[in-house]
């Protein structure tokens, strides 16, 4: 064979695929509804996670308060919250509610490289008193309004 020769390649063939008008071609087989209540089951352990990991580490602040907490613990709640952006799951006490937002605001004032989202912190600190009283306290901690993002 000469190098100086192409040949032609055979024609590509395409794969096709006859389904009924309307139809999803995946829908048939059942993979659109699996992979739907697969996510559904991933999103809702997901939450439920959350949920149990923002009350344990709740739990562990308040079982040490009577002695002082140490900061650490302040900080992991914090950490867990602020890095991770999670707004309020909505399954917390009101006790729950108001520890995460001041362990958030102290968090972001101990980290100046943090930014806290003014809609996270006001998705715990839901009532118009509880939002006022974490304001007062960021101007406090010197929190000015650039370490907030929106």
């Amino acid at each position: 064979m000469n190098p100086t020769q192409f040949t032609s390649a055979p024609p590509i063939q395409h794969m096709s695929y006859n389904a009924s008008a309307g139809t999803d071609p995946l829908q048939g087989s059942g993979l659109v509804a699996a992979a739907r209540r697969q996510a559904s089951q991933i999103f809702e352990s997901e939450g439920i996670n959350v949920v149990q990991e923002i009350v344990s580490k709740c739990n562990a602040i308040e079982n040490q308060m009577f002695r002082g907490v140490p900061v650490a613990t302040r900080m992991a709640l914090g950490e867990f919250l602020v890095s991770r952006r999670i707004t309020n799951p909505g399954d917390l006490t009101t006790r729950q509610e108001n520890l995460c937002a001041w362990v958030m605001l102290e968090h972001t004032a101990l980290n100046p490289s943090q930014k806290l989202s003014f809609n996270q912190l006001q998705s715990f600190a839901k009532k118009p008193a509880q939002l006022d009283i974490a304001t007062k306290i960021a101007s406090q901690l010197s929190l000015t309004q650039e370490r907030f993002t929106r």
